[in-house]
């Protein structure tokens, strides 16, 4: 894991065009980072600076935490540790939230 900043925007507000987050690219393209105690996902590019990255897209809620930075470890090791299916079964099917996916050919 790598520690950068994370440049989200830019908004349509005429207040606030930018905000950067403190976070870790985690793999390949992926960023993690922590606001008001909500673990979150996003995907990443990298820019020129070798610390700092460009969020792209939606971010996703991986979870709650008062722990700080640490978390972020466990989870990316608790996900890098499963598979695909481990995941699926766990947390999308036993999910009573909708998810819709286009996994057939």
């Amino acid at each position: 894991m790598k520690r950068v900043s994370i440049v989200h925007g830019p908004y349509d507000t005429a207040d606030v065009e930018y905000e950067t987050s403190i976070g870790y690219v985690v793999a390949g393209n992926i960023g993690m980072y922590i606001q008001e105690g909500t673990v979150l996902a996003v995907r990443v590019t990298k820019t020129q600076r070798e610390n700092v990255v460009v969020a792209k897209g939606n971010t996703i809620t991986v979870g709650e935490t008062t722990r700080g930075d640490i978390a972020i470890s466990e989870v990316y090791e608790m996900l890098a540790g499963m598979t695909g299916f481990d995941f699926f079964a766990r947390y999308i099917v036993a999910s009573d939230q909708d998810a819709d996916f286009n996994l057939t050919k």
